[in-house]
């Protein structure tokens, strides 16, 4: 396979981004056997070049052009860029709930934190400091068995529960059967960053791609405006807290969550020196940033 630039494919002005392959790499048949020879010859259009520039370089007409390139964004055979590293946002302490219409109030689930890293043929759970939490690999192969996306970067938190629905931390040490996971934000799909979008919009492609009623992978629970309400009902059932969450931003350390946690939550104890005394819970080789 020849090791051919076809990056510029991602500059031209259609409605989406683009990614073909890897980075420097044709891996697949595109459907127009021009965009081929072209491509194998080199004659792609330079970086910045615009669709009419492509379609001159393949003396095709523009709506042929705009037809192809359509073809390439929507396939879903031709990703495979590297997924960018992600470093996700840590939610910072707050004592007191609060109402307000432009925030989100997430349920905050027991549990360990994963970015789930969804590639073509591989799904893995990614700590919050970097590392793989290989202990469920059965559970991240299955997530990525019932996502409709083919790659995808996902914020959420490996949990397990009891048969009420509580979560269950100390459940996770022994990587139950029924251990699940929970997805609350979205921040890459197929080739798309979407990281730069408000937290709103971020859900809604969340929303789009998950699977109906599942036990494996569910969205958060989450209301608007009422934190005071919400910040109660999990006083009152022993569950951890909230997560407050501005709805207008975007993912990137200037975002604020805060965590509003329920005073006399039971499975709080004996948590100082858990880690410590078992790093192997979810101590595994790094993920190596592209």
């Amino acid at each position: 396979m020849p090791r051919l630039s076809m990056r510029w494919i991602d500059r031209l002005p259609i409605n989406r981004p683009v990614s073909v392959g890897k980075p420097g790499h044709v891996v697949c048949a595109i459907a127009h056997p021009r965009v081929i020879r072209e491509a194998e010859e080199g004659r792609c259009p330079a970086d910045g070049a615009t669709v009419n520039a492509f379609a001159r370089s393949l003396r095709l007409p523009i709506l042929s052009a705009i037809g192809i390139l359509d073809k390439i964004s929507r396939s879903r055979h031709i990703r495979g860029v590297a997924l960018p590293r992600v470093q996700p946002i840590i939610p910072t302490w707050r004592k007191e709930p609060f109402d307000d219409p432009e925030w989100l109030f997430e349920f905050k689930y027991d549990g360990f934190r994963g970015l789930c890293y969804l590639e073509p043929g591989r799904c893995r759970f990614i700590s919050r400091n970097g590392n793989v939490l290989s202990r469920f690999d059965a559970l991240a192969d299955q997530v990525g068995r019932l996502l409709d996306v083919d790659e995808a970067i996902i914020d959420g938190e490996v949990i397990a529960v009891d048969e009420s629905g509580r979560p269950q931390f100390y459940e996770l040490l022994r990587v139950p059967r029924s251990a699940s996971y929970v997805a609350f934000d979205i921040l890459w799909a197929d080739g798309t960053d979407l990281r730069s979008l408000p937290l709103s919009e971020r859900r809604k492609r969340l929303q789009a791609i998950l699977p109906a009623k599942s036990p494996i992978i569910s969205e958060a629970l989450s209301v608007t405006n009422r934190g005071h309400e919400f910040f109660e009902l999990m006083c009152s059932n022993d569950l951890e807290g909230i997560v407050a969450k501005r709805l207008a931003d975007s993912y990137d350390r200037r975002a604020r969550w805060l965590k509003i946690k329920n005073p006399d939550y039971s499975q709080k104890e004996g948590r100082g020196g858990l880690f410590n005394r078992s790093p192997d819970v979810i101590v595994n080789p790094p993920l190596r940033a592209p």
